[in-house]
């Protein structure tokens, strides 16, 4: 999508010699390009967006220029037979120009030491890779030939170690830039030698990955707001999350938080990272990632720490809160004043089995009409015999309907309904059905679950369970 520029009548009338201090001027010719339309675009997070469009001229240019300075980052050229990237930064009045056979190798900049700098980079690093290219297919074509392979290993870490060389000088150097950013962004740490003992023998088999993670965002500048116009932010803190971090909800939520406080070093990328998180696990199917929300809900929303949220807003985040604390696994669950279809008390804590299912449903929804007899199916089947309990709860207030669905289908669990609504605070039921599975102790174990998944969940929690009594 193309992003409007809206500008008052006033900034209108300054005219073009305004936009070029204050605004942007980008002009990228591309000789043999066929193409008569290209876009601007920029990075932000994992996506890509187009913020302006150009026609070619008569000299072959596209000209993108606006009254507002853009925000730095990484952008990029592209139309249909083009693509290539290039820094915003300060300097946003600079030319480009390059042709089709090599959009990156032939390319010259003009007014601006930022591009001119990443444009060495980004030559340095394909030259490199083209002889990293070279090596490896020599290694391949040597493969029985022990020495020459060898040779070859050889020649690939001395590449490696021009490489680190040349990154490195670039980023003390020009400590600011952005290509500096860029490449602490790719870095991960070296791990040295684990400590051994007298024997030379390991004594901390752990040593080389909790060193890894704890350096691992030695080099990333999370004060420059920049990266977040990059695709290399949100890779490198997702990348600590999914895979350096234990996927238990406590262990991932100790990460989030200590990652977001880590981006107050910057207010953009505070407010980047924390969205970015929040929405993360809020919007997770994976069980128990909802924890990990209220976690960073409570530590910033609700401390007043997000101060660019308006009220509306606030309240929003606050009321998902709520809703979603009651039912966190391990939470106990409320106990039910549930009438049966007789009017008789059934609570939910009347049942004393092994597990209990809290089934939520509605008579009209249609794909309860599917799942209900489904489930019911299972228990007869094996859920009974495996020591389980359904608490069927109808989510509306229509009992003639519900009474009319327990006969129809022959129901024979738990049926229950409630009058005074008061689960709706306790159970995050938003949708139709809803699944609970609760323990003898009536803490919550599971949640969300698919009608096909509950027996082997509760086939897999008793063996767990039985394992750590015998353990």
């Amino acid at each position: 999508m193309r992003i409007l520029i809206i500008c008052a009548l006033a900034l209108l009338a300054i005219g073009r010699s305004w936009a070029a201090e204050g605004g942007y001027d980008i002009k990228v010719k591309v000789k043999l390009l066929p193409d008569t339309v290209a876009y601007l675009g920029y990075h932000y997070g994992d996506k890509k967006y187009v913020r302006d469009t150009a026609r070619v001229d008569k000299k072959g240019m596209f000209t993108f220029e606006g009254p507002e300075a853009l925000k730095g980052g990484l952008y990029f050229f592209y139309s249909k037979k083009a693509y290539f990237e290039f820094i915003v930064d300060q300097d946003q009045s600079f030319s480009l120009e390059t042709d089709t056979l090599n959009f990156v190798g032939h390319q010259k900049v003009s007014g601006s030491e930022a591009n001119a700098l990443f444009l060495g980079f980004q030559q340095f690093m394909s030259k490199k890779q083209q002889e990293a290219q070279g090596f490896n297919e020599a290694f391949k074509k040597a493969e029985g030939d022990t020495l020459a392979q060898a040779q070859v290993r050889e020649k690939l870490q001395q590449l490696d170690a021009e490489v680190k060389s040349y990154q490195a000088r670039l980023m003390k150097e020009h400590p600011k830039s952005l290509t500096a950013n860029l490449i602490g962004a790719t870095l991960r740490p070296d791990v040295p030698t684990a400590p051994k003992n007298e024997k030379g023998e390991v004594i901390d088999a752990d040593f080389p990955f909790r060193y890894y993670r704890q350096h691992y965002f030695d080099s990333l500048d999370f004060g420059d707001a920049r990266l977040l116009r990059t695709p290399l932010y949100e890779e490198r803190i997702l990348e600590y999350l999914d895979k350096l971090t234990s996927p238990h909800p406590d262990s991932l939520a100790q990460s989030a938080i200590g990652i977001i406080d880590r981006s107050k070093a910057n207010t953009e990328v505070f407010r980047y990272t924390l969205s970015t998180l929040a929405s993360k696990y809020e919007s997770s199917n994976i069980m128990g990632h909802d924890a990990i929300f209220v976690k960073i809900a409570e530590h910033y929303y609700l401390t007043g720490e997000a101060d660019w949220l308006d009220s509306a807003t606030q309240a929003k985040i606050q009321e998902r809160v709520l809703a979603l604390r009651p039912t966190l696994i391990g939470k106990k669950a409320y106990n039910i004043q549930g009438l049966d279809s007789a009017g008789q008390r059934v609570p939910l804590y009347t049942s004393a089995k092994d597990y209990t299912v809290v089934y939520f449903f509605d008579p009209d929804c249609g794909h309860c009409k599917k799942k209900t007899p489904e489930l019911h199916g299972i228990y007869q089947k094996s859920l009974r015999q495996m020591g389980v309990e359904v608490y069927c709860v109808v989510t509306t207030t229509e009992l003639s309907k519900w009474k009319k669905f327990i006969r129809e289908h022959q129901l024979s669990w738990v049926n229950a309904n409630d009058p005074t609504q008061r689960f709706r605070l306790y159970y995050d039921v938003q949708t139709t059905p809803t699944i609970f599975v609760i323990d003898k102790d009536k803490n919550i174990i599971a949640k969300k679950l698919d009608v096909e998944q509950i027996e082997d969940f509760i086939s897999n929690h008793k063996k767990m369970m039985e394992q750590k009594q015998t353990n």
